[in-house]
């Protein structure tokens, strides 16, 4: 908010103790006209400092738009491309969207985060009971997750795009058996959302492969803010051995071991 200031109007004045009763000075038309001029000095300088701000953030994106080399490289520019087109829409992908498909699914970052996430629901199921197994089909049941501090901070195209997420909604249909002791637990289906909002952050940095740092600030000038969901699917069932309270990864999704790399994005 603009502070107002009030103008103070000199002359002879009142005496002290007197009174000065106010009077209105009907404004020149010079003072009109140097008044219209000034504002729209004023308001063109705005439009093309707002203008100027719009390219330096188009430039400085084209920059890293066309820099990008990772296997992320072709979906961040879907993501970029989104945000100069989209006019602020919704970006929704589904299972039938392969190449999103493939690649978040085959996304480390979140394969290591959804190796607890299924170890807590086949303790779960497990703990819920067998279910029959039919002629035609078996009796299966859902569970559902949502699934929060997941970064995709390994490649430079997610760090610059996607990063972080609110949440991951997850639903799996699980079929149970015993086996002697221990439970079987099989998930069948194992659904994700990536769910996000695609806005930026003055003040949050990104690390770019080069070591340089790039400021949310510099892009902010351009395009549209907007909701992500990115829909995506494990490519195979994922088998959980169940014992007591315990449960270990047997065959399937995900295949991946280690621990997670260092965040680069605040």
């Amino acid at each position: 908010m603009r502070a107002h200031r009030r103008d103070r109007h000199g002359g002879t004045g009142a005496q002290p103790g007197e009174r000065r009763e106010p009077t209105a000075l009907a404004p020149s038309a010079e003072h009109v006209l140097a008044l219209q001029r000034t504002a729209g000095n004023r308001a063109t300088a705005q439009l093309v400092q707002r203008q100027g701000g719009a390219l330096d953030a188009i430039q400085r994106g084209g920059e890293l738009y066309w820099n990008l080399s990772d296997e992320g490289a072709p979906f961040a520019r879907e993501l970029m491309r989104w945000r100069l087109v989209g006019m602020g829409m919704d970006f929704d992908t589904d299972q039938g969207d392969f190449e999103w498909n493939h690649f978040m699914q085959g996304r480390p970052e979140i394969q290591r985060a959804m190796l607890g996430v299924l170890e807590q629901i086949a303790v779960e199921a497990a703990g819920d009971g067998v279910t029959e197994e039919g002629i035609i089909f078996d009796d299966t049941r859902d569970y559902s997750r949502a699934v929060t501090d997941v970064r995709l901070n390994e490649l430079e195209s997610m760090r610059l795009t996607l990063h972080g997420c609110h949440r991951i909604d997850v639903q799996t249909t699980v079929f149970v058996r015993q086996d002697g002791g221990d439970t079987i637990v099989e998930f069948r289906s194992i659904e994700m959302t990536w769910v996000d909002r695609a806005d930026l952050h003055p003040g949050t940095e990104t690390e770019l492969e080069s070591g340089e740092m790039v400021d949310d600030s510099e892009f902010t000038a351009s395009g549209w803010d907007y909701d992500v969901n990115i829909t995506f699917a494990a490519p195979s069932r994922s088998t959980w051995r169940v014992s007591g309270s315990t449960a270990t990864h047997a065959s399937g999704w995900p295949p991946v071991a280690g621990a997670p790399a260092g965040g680069f994005r605040g």
